[in-house]
């Protein structure tokens, strides 16, 4: 059953193990062998054992995270939740694309219990945002009216030529063009390309997405703001 939800075994081993044994140090996170080599029987305790989900999913999502940075457990990991996206997207399984997959997963980071959680952890990885939802206007909401359209211009007239810089100076850059403060940029990117209030890094997500993709959203949120 437990498989079958999303666990990594060598989390449910960990898990098991610490149910009825106290390692020496303040140790959680245990791989297989790690176990084989701390375990003791004199560890284990004559108390009851108080069996907690909310442990169990930190225990996945350190394990996760590990499993992902191990190249000989991650290629198995992206193929499936490259399934998982096609499912819970509608998308055809050959349009989801490894490299895509990978990168949504490493954005995603600590927001992952299960690998089945990508595609509602970072659903703007695998296409447009909508922008007509309350989680986008919750994002638009922090940035005052007025500065909406003068930084969207500002964003499509500095990514019309190769940005040169990093990520935070082309937001500091377009700051200063469209005369607003640079938390106010941040804040219509995030909205432009993920239509959520939290989520990834924004110069780590503008990084992930393809330049085509990120003029393409600033133009849908143009669109989107004037239509209103």
């Amino acid at each position: 059953r437990y498989i079958d939800d999303g666990y990594l075994p060598e989390s449910l081993v960990n898990y098991t193990a610490l149910l009825g044994w106290h390692p020496e140090t303040p140790q959680e996170l245990f791989t297989l062998r790690q176990l084989e080599q701390s375990f003791s029987l004199a560890g284990l305790s004559r108390s009851k054992s108080v069996v907690s989900r909310e442990r169990l999913d930190w225990l996945n999502r350190q394990h996760l995270r590990a499993a992902l940075a191990d190249p000989d457990k991650s290629a198995g990991l992206i193929q499936q939740a490259r399934a998982e996206v096609a499912a819970a997207s509608g998308l055809e399984t050959a349009s989801v694309r490894p490299e895509t997959v990978a990168t949504a997963l490493r954005l995603a980071g600590d927001r992952l219990t299960f690998t089945k959680d990508l595609y509602n952890a970072v659903p703007f990885m695998f296409g447009d945002p909508a922008l007509d939802t309350t989680a986008a206007e919750q994002a638009l909401i922090l940035v005052p009216h007025e500065f909406h359209i003068p930084i969207l211009n500002a964003l499509e007239h500095a990514l019309a030529s190769e940005v040169s810089e990093s990520w935070i100076g082309f937001a500091k850059s377009v700051a200063a063009a469209a005369q607003v403060p640079t938390k106010h940029v941040m804040m219509m990117l995030r909205f432009a390309l993920t239509g959520e209030r939290f989520g990834p890094k924004i110069p780590e997500l503008l990084d992930a997405l393809p330049v085509d993709s990120i003029k393409r959203r600033i133009r849908s949120a143009k669109t989107e703001i004037e239509s209103r």
